[in-house]
């Protein structure tokens, strides 16, 4: 077994963009590597004893690697949320309709029915359907990974102290050494058996706060086969994403 910490998520500014990364320290670690994968985003391994200090200098030497593979996996123009257009909501495109209210409205409202969603918005949010399609999102993120968390772990052997949902570009979920998990909101426009198995994979590093062969068995043991979900995001992940 891997005998490896992950560190809570670190955020580095290289050419402009804000980048968030995680950093492990490894005893079984030679060299530093650098890692992006759809599902931890950018992770820095380092020899144990080495001074995790260094890395943001070290990132920023090899920002034109990190830039290129962290576009891999992000959208380069998602799409707007619309009248008249799509939006994908549990691996399905829904047709979207975006309505004014009056100013009597209290608040700006979305409504899923029959395989759409409806948007109205109030007059302070005009021209604001992304924002209120987002708010939307995050508290169906909530609801449904909690539902997940129930499911997978019905008798609580996976105890975690809070739940953050989040909208992030490079990261579908994190496990903090606090036993705090996150969540990415986009992951519920993705087929409910990836958002399941995002889920058991942040339940198994409440255990295993690494990559070793021992948490890839518990998150086995938690989802099964995890390949196709693995697969979905590395060919469809850039797609989770609006404006």
């Amino acid at each position: 077994m891997e005998a490896a910490v992950k560190k809570k998520q670190e955020t580095i500014e290289i050419e402009g963009r804000r980048v968030p990364y995680s950093v492990c320290i490894s005893k079984r670690a030679r060299r530093t590597r650098l890692q992006v994968t759809p599902v931890d985003g950018l992770v820095v391994t380092i020899p144990y004893g080495c001074d995790p200090a260094g890395v943001p200098e070290m990132l920023r030497s090899k920002a034109a690697w990190v830039l290129q593979h962290i576009e891999q996996i992000t959208t380069p123009t998602a799409p707007a949320i619309r009248d008249g257009g799509t939006v994908l909501f549990r691996g399905e495109q829904m047709p979207v309709h975006v309505t004014h209210l009056g100013a009597e409205a209290e608040a700006s409202t979305v409504t899923y029915r029959n395989n759409e969603v409806f948007i109205g918005l109030h007059p302070s949010h005009k021209d604001m359907a992304g924002h209120v399609f987002e708010q939307w999102i995050r508290a169906n993120a909530r609801n449904l990974i909690r539902r997940e968390i129930a499911s997978l772990d019905p008798e609580r052997r996976f105890p975690y102290d809070r739940l953050y949902i989040r909208n992030q570009q490079t990261k579908w979920g994190s496990c903090s050494s606090r036993r705090n998990l996150s969540f990415n909101c986009r992951l519920v426009m993705a087929p409910p058996f990836v958002l399941r198995y995002i889920v058991a994979h942040e339940l198994a590093h409440l255990k295993e706060l690494n990559h070793s062969r021992s948490f890839w068995e518990l998150v086995e043991s938690l989802y099964g086969d995890y390949s196709e979900p693995e697969r979905w995001l590395k060919e469809n992940g850039a797609l989770l994403a609006w404006r």
